[in-house]
């Protein structure tokens, strides 16, 4: 059962990359404004280590561990 403090992201269109290992790979896009929610920072677990990415003052993106 997932935590009920996971929200849903809708996905945006899909962006066309480079070809890995013969095959066309799809990098999935989605709107900052989806993942954040009007909050300046969001949480990522990504291989049981938690990330946070941060929305800066003049509106760049960082990314810490």
């Amino acid at each position: 059962m997932a935590p009920s403090n996971l929200v849903k992201i809708k996905q945006g269109p899909v962006i066309p990359a480079e070809k890995s290992a013969g095959k066309p790979v799809t990098i999935p896009q989605f709107d900052s404004e989806e993942l954040f929610h009007a909050t300046p920072e969001i949480r990522i677990n990504h291989k049981g280590a938690v990330y946070t990415l941060r929305i800066t003052r003049t509106g760049g993106l960082i990314l810490n561990k």
